[in-house]
């Protein structure tokens, strides 16, 4: 029958040592591809309230957010209740301005 396999025709073939330099460009693969999935996942969020000194809610007042590093500045109306929200926002140090 010519569906079957002879023993003889199974055996594998001997496996080919890795070279120290297939192991160095393996583990640089997957180093690159952890340092992409990790440096995507540092950000952060900024949020709060403005109020007025009676403590009144403040509905569009204008928030600024500057890195300190980069000196890029992000600027935002407050929504209805008084309230505001950076999302997705670099790691650094930030500060508000006005």
């Amino acid at each position: 029958m010519k569906w079957m396999v002879r023993l003889e025709d199974s055996v594998r073939r001997p496996v080919k040592p890795i070279t120290l330099l297939d192991l160095a460009v393996r583990l640089s693969v997957v180093a690159m591809f952890l340092a992409v999935s990790v440096k995507a996942q540092f950000t952060s969020n900024v949020q709060g309230f403005v109020l007025d000194p009676s403590g009144a809610v403040l509905v569009g007042a204008t928030v600024g957010l500057r890195n300190l590093g980069t000196g890029v500045q992000n600027v935002m109306k407050t929504g209805e209740g008084g309230n505001y929200r950076f999302s997705s926002l670099p790691a650094g140090n930030c500060r508000d301005f006005r």
